[in-house]
């Protein structure tokens, strides 16, 4: 007996269409990677901001106007003597 082989079912997949599947894998796969940079960058971006825009918002204040400072910070900036810079 002589042994044959099987015939196959189906056409092998073009080069094109394997190259578009290829693609097209990498591309879903990539996509998580891609959207959490974005979100990562979103949120830092708005950190950044809320920053400046606090910053801003104090200095644009009097001194009689800001929170009195406390703790450590307050000895070392001087704002907790009296104005006039007497000793």
């Amino acid at each position: 007996m002589t042994e044959t082989r099987p015939r196959p079912r189906h056409r092998p997949a073009s080069r094109g269409w394997r190259l578009l599947r290829t693609v097209g894998a990498v591309i879903l796969l990539s996509l998580p990677a891609i959207l959490f940079l974005d979100v990562f960058v979103v949120l830092v971006s708005v950190a950044l901001l809320v920053g400046t825009a606090s910053t801003l918002a104090l200095r644009m204040l009097g001194p009689a106007d800001r929170p009195p400072r406390r703790g450590p910070v307050a000895a070392l900036s001087g704002r907790d003597r009296p104005a006039g810079g007497g000793r």
